[in-house]
């Protein structure tokens, strides 16, 4: 796994991990989604992908990135479902768009269609999902 650290590192096709470390030196990645949320996974940077990692490929959308799970589907946030809820969407629309940023070594990912939702990692309630900017900004790695 190599972390990401430039946005000049995303390129259309380029298979990404998405994870959270802690102040302990412990890493999640985000798993499977349960329908409302990708759950986490723990994970060792050091031995590579471990069972049950959701490994999603980057695709392009104008200026704008979807994240293709294994499945087809895509990570997308719907403000008409409500809540933080992060689901698995067939639809390839605005709500399944992201931009992402890394400025001063802190990644945002950001949907285009509910721009105030970020996709960040939740510690006190482990889970990936869809937040207003108030938990854990995610770390990127390239799954070689």
């Amino acid at each position: 796994l190599v972390e990401v650290t430039s946005v000049d590192q995303l390129k259309e096709g380029t298979k990404l991990v998405i994870t959270y470390t802690n102040a302990n030196g412990e890493t999640f990645a985000m798993g499977s989604n349960d329908g409302s949320k990708y759950l986490k996974v723990d994970l060792d940077l050091t031995a590579g992908l471990a069972e049950g990692v959701e490994v999603v490929t980057l695709v392009k959308a104008g200026e704008n990135w979807m994240l293709q799970l294994a499945d087809g589907q895509y990570v997308a946030y719907s403000a008409s479902t409500g809540g933080n809820k992060a689901q698995a969407s067939a639809t390839a629309d605005a709500e399944a768009q992201w931009t992402i940023a890394i400025v001063d070594g802190v990644t945002t990912i950001t949907n285009v269609a509910t721009p105030e939702r970020l996709f960040q990692y939740n510690a006190s309630s482990p889970r990936f999902a869809c937040y207003k900017g108030t938990v854990q900004n995610p770390t990127l790695y390239i799954a070689e």
